[in-house]
């Protein structure tokens, strides 16, 4: 049996086939929308829904899931479509290839000897012309500073990382002086002309000259 024809491209919205036995007979139904909570109520729908779910007082209603799928045993390899594996293995092989192709462009590492050597003290006076030029008196004094404070810790036992404070009161504890006149020389004072940081250059090269003495054993 059909019924409800569709309005256009033919078809109909109810069939019914019943089996030759006259048992259980199956009925298709193209569209809920009658059988909604919003659509019950126009037309004839709900006259149209008890005469089709109400030959029978009980009535299943089956929503299908994901769950009712079977249970597949199938692994990754057997899931893997069969052009993934040779694709694999030719990236691989093309990447060996370009490294192997790149490694022999570049060659094998060569050691060149430098043109010239270069002494420390020329770079040092290079550096202290540079510092002269721009009259970067402070500059230049903290670079000798910083030689002496790491010079006078490991002379005092201590370690490269030790603070200013610790070298300047361990120092004044080993000479008996002013822990804030070490400071003046190692850290406070600011050159004010070529003279002021030739003198102080030589107080710092007297500092460690006088601990180097302090601190050698009788």
């Amino acid at each position: 049996m059909r019924c409800l024809p569709a309005t256009s491209g033919g078809g109909f919205g109810l069939v019914q086939i019943a089996p030759d036995d006259g048992d259980h007979t199956t009925t298709v139904v193209g569209t809920s929308t009658a059988l909604t909570n919003g659509g019950i109520a126009d037309d004839d729908n709900a006259a149209f829904a008890l005469a089709l779910l109400g030959d029978h007082p009980t009535l299943v209603w089956y929503l299908p899931s994901i769950d009712d799928l079977p249970k597949g045993s199938g692994t990754l390899a057997s899931l893997t479509p069969g052009w993934v594996t040779p694709s694999i293995a030719l990236l691989a092989a093309a990447a060996v290839a370009a490294a192997v192709w790149r490694g022999r462009r570049l060659g094998p590492l060569v050691v060149e000897n430098l043109p010239v050597v270069v002494r420390s003290t020329e770079t040092m006076e290079g550096r202290a012309r540079l510092y002269e030029r721009g009259a970067s008196r402070m500059h230049a004094l903290d670079q000798v500073r910083i030689g002496t404070l790491g010079r006078l810790a490991g002379a005092l036992g201590l370690s490269r990382g030790a603070g200013v404070d610790e070298v300047v009161f361990r120092t004044a504890d080993l000479l008996g002086v002013d822990p804030r006149e070490l400071r003046h020389v190692l850290v406070d004072a600011d050159p004010q002309d070529d003279r002021h940081l030739l003198a102080l250059s030589d107080s710092l090269r007297d500092l460690e000259a006088a601990v180097g003495r302090a601190s050698k054993p009788r």
